[in-house]
């Protein structure tokens, strides 16, 4: 028996459904959803518009914002983010946000981020404007540092540092940090458990890492992005050269 489609409307607000002719004998609508790709902007504010559908905010760190709005019991959005891009979601005026990734008493803003490059989250409304967030979020914010060479020592900038020699990094677990490798092909950086030259993993078991060992000069090569799933003791360590290393403590 074969399977015949129609494309149609639906109207949110008032459960119809609208196609451009007259149909009937029907058993099963079935929602395709649709993907959206945009630049994206420091706010989005979830609309009736997004209902359904899957939005890919690509290069630019993005807010999700929930207000009260015609949402119905159910009702359902997909948040993706790029390669290079963090997004973080947050409620307004009454709106709640229920979330098992529970915010520490730190982020009494009650603010999610995603914790790694093209991360999706879903966001459910439950009514009374309550919303279910799940997916790859966690509590805390990216940390970004750009990296260059001088003197057989790495230079770290960005956070509060400023071309700072060889700085002891400190981050919680499933926070993602990003690393802007931009000292060629003569210093790749690597993220191991020990402080020893030489390469390393690319898909240790205890971190999510993209690009373990940057270096050259496209984002493709020299952008590493990690996210730590354990608490420890880790460390950066430049694959030819022992002094340009420190730690990367991170903790629950």
């Amino acid at each position: 028996m074969s399977t015949r489609r129609l494309p149609v409307t639906y109207d949110p607000q008032n459960f119809k459904l609208y196609a451009p002719r007259e149909v009937s004998g029907f058993s099963e609508v079935t929602d395709i959803p649709t993907l959206r790709s945009e630049s994206g902007s420091m706010i989005h504010a979830v609309s009736m518009d997004d209902q359904g559908d899957y939005i890919r905010l690509n290069s630019t760190d993005t807010t999700i914002t929930l207000e009260n709005t015609g949402f119905h019991e159910g009702a359902q959005v997909v948040f993706i983010a790029g390669e290079h891009n963090q997004l973080s979601v947050a409620a307004t005026d009454n709106v709640k946000i229920h979330c098992s990734h529970v915010n520490p008493a730190s982020n009494s803003a009650l603010v999610w981020f995603t914790k790694f490059p093209y991360a999706a989250f879903k966001l459910t409304y439950l009514g009374s404007d309550n919303w279910l967030l799940e997916g790859d979020v966690s509590s805390f914010p990216e940390k970004v540092y750009t990296v260059t060479a001088n003197s057989g020592n790495y230079l770290f900038t960005g956070e509060s540092l400023a071309n700072d020699i060889n700085p002891a990094l400190i981050l919680k677990t499933s926070q993602l940090l990003y690393i802007t490798n931009n000292t060629g092909t003569s210093h790749p950086l690597w993220i191991k458990t020990s402080a020893t030259t030489g390469t390393g993993d690319e898909a240790p078991g205890w971190a999510r890492i993209k690009n373990n060992g940057a270096k050259g000069s496209t984002s493709d090569t020299n952008l590493l992005a990690v996210s730590f799933n354990k608490a420890g003791t880790y460390h950066y360590i430049c694959q030819y050269h022992s002094s340009m290393k420190n730690t990367i403590t991170v903790t629950d």
